[in-house]
């Protein structure tokens, strides 16, 4: 699986709350601990901006220094409710 901007826009158009949850899936699914976003979960619309501004260069360096295992995770964790 790979991430791709489609997706991340997709993921734009979740309700607050939803997003959030993905958010903090992806994020337990990387190895990052979640408890280091919960501040960043606070302004959500400042989160959803910054995403909107990601080229899909952005997202290839991020899969590749993750790695496949990783990046199955998340996406398994993602595609849970956005289609």
């Amino acid at each position: 699986m790979q991430l791709d901007k489609d997706l991340i826009n997709k993921m734009l158009s979740l309700d607050d709350e939803t997003f959030k949850n993905k958010v903090l899936g992806a994020a337990a699914a990387s190895g990052i601990d979640s408890s280091q976003l919960t501040s960043l979960m606070g302004d959500i619309g400042s989160l959803k901006k910054s995403l909107a501004g990601v080229k899909q260069s952005d997202l290839n360096k991020a899969a590749a220094a993750l790695g496949t295992e990783k990046i199955d995770e998340i996406m398994k964790n993602i595609r849970g409710s956005v289609k």
